[in-house]
């Protein structure tokens, strides 16, 4: 018979990603702490470029284009998830980008580099045997951790390219095993595939039209349309060492696409975002399902069940799911729209529903040096100073999940940023 704390670890994991089967490692589903979970957990299309956005789709780090650049997150410290007592959520990462044009005798080719390590830590337990009544405690957590590469080319649109390679572990304690202490454990490999694709249109079909002020200001239209997909965590099973079965990663496809609307403004040199909203829609579906064999032998009625993998698209419909935006039993449908202010002030808002998840709202809140930073180096003749609010920048978030139900948990994340790098 299994121990309690095996017990506890699959009711969390179950709940976290049932869909047409059941799935382990809730470590790899869950995206690191990023404005994008507010966004109602999107990341597929989108061009945020912050440490940890290419959890969804490692396409996307090759989005890291326009500037060489550098930049690291950092969760200051666990997180308690939400009603679950004792299980807290932690992650940090790093990522980087340079653009190789100027090195491959003007081929526009683009690179990008991240790692993520994220996990859970449900705590410590007690168990107890024959010989120890007043039990023992023992702690268990899953760790993964992310290596991602992107590449990407311009010809008219933007084409990118990713992988990314996953070490993970489950560590579920100890537990007596035929009077020996054993820890049960299962670690393995997974794997990230993506694409994504960027259309700016205003450039493409209006030339980078311009509204001028003067010689030296002018305010420039921005429609920006980006579609990605990903297929996330192939790999094995989960088999513990001692327990019998095993289950399935939760293998994910995803697919959506975002449009951003603004204005961006150059005033005597300085270019800062004035406004730019953003909506994103997306779909995904756990690629397991169950099918289960009932037979008879020697007058006995036996069960077996077994999972298996669906094709690299699974359930998810074009027309129904991203166009319509209708959820179902299968797949769970994502929409989030976002505001970005100055290039200081970023709000995030969304929700996501179907295959169990009933209408989750999520929201974030980011406030960012970058404005700020730049109109301070316009204003003030300092190399230093001018040289740091040029190369650097700082954010924080504040990232609600699971908004207005028992489940509510907020997330908290500072990065550091260094951009416009001369190598």
């Amino acid at each position: 018979m299994k121990t309690k704390i095996v017990l506890l670890y699959f009711l969390f994991s179950f709940s976290l990603v049932l869909g047409q089967g059941e799935a382990a490692m809730p470590t790899l589903w869950q995206q690191p702490v990023s404005p994008l979970i507010g966004k109602g957990m999107t990341g597929v299309s989108n061009m945020e470029r912050d440490p940890v956005s290419f959890y969804y789709n490692p396409a996307t780090l090759a989005n890291f284009d326009e500037e060489n650049f550098f930049s690291f997150m950092l969760m200051p410290e666990k997180t308690e998830w939400g009603v679950f007592p004792g299980i807290e959520y932690f992650s940090s990462g790093v990522s980087a980008g340079i653009n190789l044009k100027n090195y491959l005798n003007g081929f526009p080719l683009r690179l990008g580099i991240g790692f993520v390590r994220s996990g859970f830590d449900f705590g410590d337990f007690y168990v107890t045997t024959p010989d120890s009544p007043d039990g023992f405690k023992t702690n268990s957590k899953d760790v993964s951790n992310s290596f991602g590469v992107g590449i990407g080319v311009d010809y008219i649109l933007k084409f990118n390219l990713g992988f990314t390679a996953k070490h993970w572990n489950s560590d579920l304690g100890e537990r007596f095993f035929n009077g020996t202490l054993r820890r049960i454990e299962a670690d393995g490999f997974a794997f990230d595939f993506g694409a994504f694709v960027h259309a700016p249109l205003v450039k493409l079909f209006f030339n980078d039209y311009e509204i001028q002020f003067d010689n030296n200001s002018f305010i420039k239209p921005k429609v920006d349309v980006s579609l990605g997909y990903s297929l996330l965590n192939v790999g094995g099973k989960v088999d513990y060492e001692y327990l019998e079965g095993d289950d399935p990663l939760p293998r994910n496809a995803r697919i959506g696409y975002s449009i951003n609307l603004g204005f961006d403004t150059d005033l005597s040199g300085t270019q800062l975002n004035l406004i730019t909203y953003g909506f994103s829609a997306e779909a995904d579906d756990i690629l397991i399902k169950t099918r289960e064999f009932n037979y008879w032998e020697e007058n006995y009625s036996y069960s077996n069940v077994q999972t298996e993998y669906e094709n690299i698209f699974g359930k998810i419909n074009i027309g129904k799911h991203l166009i319509g935006l209708e959820e179902d039993r299968d797949v769970v449908v994502h929409k989030g729209h976002s505001l970005n202010l100055f290039e200081t002030i970023s709000i995030n808002s969304g929700r996501y529903n179907g295959r169990g998840f009933p209408n989750y709202k999520t929201n974030s809140f980011t406030f960012s040096t970058q404005g700020i930073f730049k109109l301070l180096g316009r204003l003030i003749d300092d190399y230093t100073i001018s040289w740091l609010t040029n190369h650097i920048v700082i954010k924080y978030s504040s990232i609600n999940m699971f908004v207005d139900t028992a489940f509510e948990t907020n997330l908290k994340g500072s990065s550091i940023s260094i951009n416009n790098i001369s190598l």
